[in-house]
């Protein structure tokens, strides 16, 4: 017995947009983006509290750090975090987007020995949540809702 819908029309149907995933040479999800008009390169890290920039890309951007106080484990420090004004992935858009700002030069590195691009940042799963995400392990693609309040 055939389906009546296809996953991607069933969620489309529901308000969903699907972003296309590719594996990078680590095994990890990656998804294009734009960072305030910019073309970036974002792993998909559902585990992730929050979005992270990778420092040398944050800074080659002209991304503006701030220190903010941040929680791990219960225990809070300093941390440095920037703010992407417009994060434009696939036909959604997140406005004002604090990111966490981290030193990615080891994946870099091996992404690069492995004869990958680098990476500019990770999506957390703070994108995540408030778009009733879904994922599609087997078709390589994210579901999230495209009418959800944007910040």
């Amino acid at each position: 017995m055939q389906p009546e819908h296809t996953l991607h029309e069933f969620l489309e149907s529901r308000g969903f947009a699907r972003l296309e995933l590719s594996r990078n040479r680590v095994g990890q999800f990656e998804l294009p983006a734009t960072i305030d008009g910019r073309a970036a390169r974002l792993i998909l890290d559902t585990g992730a509290s929050g979005t992270v920039m990778d420092a040398a890309s944050a800074k080659s951007r002209g991304l503006p750090q701030d220190t903010q106080s941040v929680s791990t484990g219960g225990a809070a420090h300093a941390a440095p975090t920037c703010r992407l004004e417009l994060l434009e992935i696939g036909p959604l858009h997140f406005v004002g987007v604090e990111a966490l700002v981290a030193d990615l030069g080891q994946l870099n590195e091996v992404l690069r020995e492995r004869g990958h691009e680098p990476v500019d940042g990770v999506m957390g799963a703070d994108l995540l949540q408030g778009r009733e995400a879904l994922m599609d392990f087997a078709g390589s693609s994210l579901y999230l809702k495209a009418d959800a309040r944007e910040e």
